[in-house]
């Protein structure tokens, strides 16, 4: 029987490249798996189950040596291949223990900066790292950079994160990039929908059209095309476009990374405004912080965070209902919860009462009757 693809089965950004230095450990999350990163003697970075073969205990606890992983509890060390090197203080040959004692490990590729990874079948997934929407069959001059990535957690589902990018009216709660967006005064054309992707037009207020594309395979990205132009000139044009790529750490969890990507001219101008469009994107990311948090928590309780609405929430609606209809179970790994064990009941004996006193010290004392005399029976 042929396999068929999930979500799983795919590439997902883990981790920005420059982040990972040696002799360090990296603690991640994919669909509720722990993982770990560091690089290995040869500086390459690898992938591994954050978690000892010995007792379970998080290697991401532990240390790096000379690139292998070691854990703190028992000091067990194991390569970038996940093969257990080392166990001090064991006399004996640990030859057989230490060959069944392998660490899973998780495939790795490096593309825009970024570590990709998969917890599904690296058989079935196809290669999602190699370009982005915004690069692709593209032939105009473009410049993007990566240092210019940025990654972003958010306490909620990767769903929550991406409707935010079609509804555009929620501009109002961003101070500064509110005022480089002319589709904040735009508004809504259309929305088109197909199997693995949804695909939003808005009209800015000069009359161009800004893209929203959200696809969930073969990889999870969100690209904005037409999102801002500077035009002062014929000489001086510059567009500013975004792409975003998601992982979802967990059920309530997920991981954004986004870049710009600069187009027109001049040249120069792009690499100027680079650290200034960084700046507006960090500042605005964080703004949504808190309002995704408490949809989560709508979302947990099995409610609907939105009431009344309006023509401008078109768009996110579609969209929301299109992530709806994909069947997410037994995707993420659940955490083990330990239940302590119950113990017998034991029969309790009731605990002996205190003598009461206060009867006794509230009578009167006993006076005897005198007898009188000449008295008898």
């Amino acid at each position: 029987m042929e396999n068929l693809r999930t979500f799983r089965d795919q590439w997902f950004p883990i981790a920005r490249v420059q982040d990972i230095k040696a002799g360090r450990s990296y603690p991640k999350q994919l669909f509720g798996h722990r993982i770990i990163l560091f690089r290995n003697e040869n500086r390459d970075i690898v992938c591994l189950k954050d978690e000892c073969s010995h007792m379970g205990i998080p290697l991401s606890q532990g240390c790096v040596k000379k690139g292998r992983v070691q854990c703190c509890y028992h000091g067990w060390t194991f390569n970038g291949q996940g093969e257990c090197t080392d166990i001090p203080r064991l006399t004996l040959d640990s030859t057989k223990i230490r060959e069944k004692a392998s660490v899973p490990t998780y495939p790795i590729r490096q593309k825009y900066g970024m570590v990709w990874i998969t917890v599904g079948d690296p058989g079935l997934c196809l290669d999602s790292e190699k370009e982005a929407l915004l690069l692709q069959n593209n032939n105009e001059a473009s410049y993007y950079s990566t240092q210019s990535l940025t990654s972003y957690e958010f306490p909620s589902h990767y769903s929550i994160a991406s409707l935010n990018a079609f509804d555009f009216s929620h501009v109002h709660i961003h101070k500064i990039l509110k005022h480089f967006l002319p589709v904040s005064s735009g508004h809504y054309k259309k929305t088109h929908i197909q199997q693995d992707k949804a695909q939003t037009t808005f009209v800015d207020a000069n009359g161009e059209n800004l893209d929203v594309i959200m696809q969930r395979s073969p990889s999870l990205q969100i690209s904005f095309k037409g999102l801002s132009r500077l035009r002062l000139t014929r000489w001086i044009d510059v567009r500013v476009d975004l792409q975003v790529f998601g992982s979802p750490v967990d059920k309530d969890r997920s991981l954004l990374f986004a870049f710009p990507i600069f187009r027109g001219r001049p040249r120069f101008l792009l690499k100027i405004l680079r650290p200034i469009v960084d700046f507006v994107l960090r500042f605005s990311f964080a703004e949504d912080i808190e309002i995704f948090r408490f949809q989560q928590s709508v979302r947990d309780q099995g409610g609907s965070f939105y009431k009344n609405l309006s023509p401008l929430d078109a768009s996110w609606i579609k969209v929301h209902h299109w992530l709806q209809a994909f069947d997410e179970s037994g995707l993420y790994e659940e955490t083990p919860t330990i239940v302590p064990e119950k113990k017998p009941q034991q029969a309790t004996v009731p605990p002996l009462s205190e003598p009461d006193f206060t009867l006794a010290l509230s009578r009167k004392p006993m006076t005897r009757e005198p007898v009188q005399p000449g008295g008898g029976l």
